[in-house]
């Protein structure tokens, strides 16, 4: 069981991590890197913010569906379904800080 917590867990400091270090300048290393996120310093700001919050999202969901799997899951198919939560978070996180970011960038062309 703990490998299903330790993927959210994983997850959560990450997203913490990106949430206390995201001003600043646009990186190549770390951060939310797309196209229009690094299009200038708002972008990256609004991007790296909004993903953080997604981010931990995603890894306290996570953690609830491995506790959820592990008790009521048969075991081959407790992985999957912690990774599926993930998988899914993850592509709701995509979603939401693009969407977010298109709206901001057609509101505030530079």
């Amino acid at each position: 069981m703990e490998h299903l917590i330790i993927l959210g867990l994983i997850l959560i400091i990450l997203g913490i991590i990106l949430r206390l270090t995201y001003k600043g300048n646009i990186n190549y290393f770390f951060g939310y890197r797309t196209k229009l996120s690094m299009k200038n310093i708002s972008n990256w700001n609004i991007a790296n913010k909004t993903s953080s919050v997604y981010i931990i999202i995603t890894g306290i969901t996570s953690m609830f569906s491995g506790i959820f799997s592990y008790y009521l899951l048969p075991i081959k198919y407790q992985l999957n379904f912690t990774i599926l939560t993930i998988i899914v978070g993850l592509v709701i996180t995509i979603y939401i800080t693009e969407k977010r970011l298109k709206d901001y960038d057609e509101n505030n062309n530079f």
